[in-house]
């Protein structure tokens, strides 16, 4: 996960959005991130993410599986020496798959957040 924030700077989550481009996918850096919607299954999205294996692919597929406004959400890695995850990603019709796609990021930051936060109090009550 080590370009994790990276990827979530896509999403405008890291730094400020007027710092960041549109949310539009056709804007996103591919040289990291490559989104394109299915021409064949309804509401549905394939993220193809560099430099990110199993790790990253997991959290996010099993978090997007866990919102009930997801029909479909899964990960594979297409190559042990390729450093790439791909994502695919459905949803019910009325919700904008891109847009659980980021709350569900959102959430995960958070949790990490806290986490990193947690290890700190209990760091620091350790120490004295």
């Amino acid at each position: 996960m080590r370009n994790s924030l990276k990827f979530l700077r896509y999403f405008n989550f890291v730094t400020p959005p007027s710092a960041m481009p549109s949310s539009d996918v056709g804007e996103l850096d591919e040289r990291f991130l490559k989104c394109s919607y299915s021409t064949t299954e309804i509401n549905t999205i394939h993220l193809r993410i560099k430099e990110e294996g199993h790790t990253l692919g997991n959290i996010l597929a099993e978090r997007l599986h866990q919102d009930p406004r997801c029909t479909f959400s899964a990960y594979r890695v297409p190559h042990p020496l390729e450093e790439a995850v791909e994502l695919k990603v459905s949803a019910h019709k009325d919700t904008p798959v891109l847009s659980l796609i980021k709350e569900t990021l959102k959430k995960i930051e958070l949790d990490f957040l806290k986490l990193l936060n947690d290890v700190k109090e209990s760091k620091a009550k350790s120490a004295q």
